[in-house]
C-alpha cells in the first residue's frame, strides 16, 4: 500500500513538473510571436 501511495506521489509529481515545463515554453513562444507580430 505503502508502495503505491509512493507511485501515486510521484507520478503526480512529475505530471505537475511536466505542465509547468509545458506551460513555461509555452508561453516563451507566445512572447516570441508577440516580439515579432509588433
Amino acid at each position: 500500500m505503502i508502495a503505491f501511495w509512493g507511485l501515486l506521489s510521484f507520478g503526480l509529481f512529475r505530471k505537475a513538473h511536466f505542465d509547468r515545463l509545458v506551460y513555461s515554453l509555452g508561453m516563451q513562444l507566445y512572447e516570441n510571436v508577440l516580439a515579432d507580430g509588433f
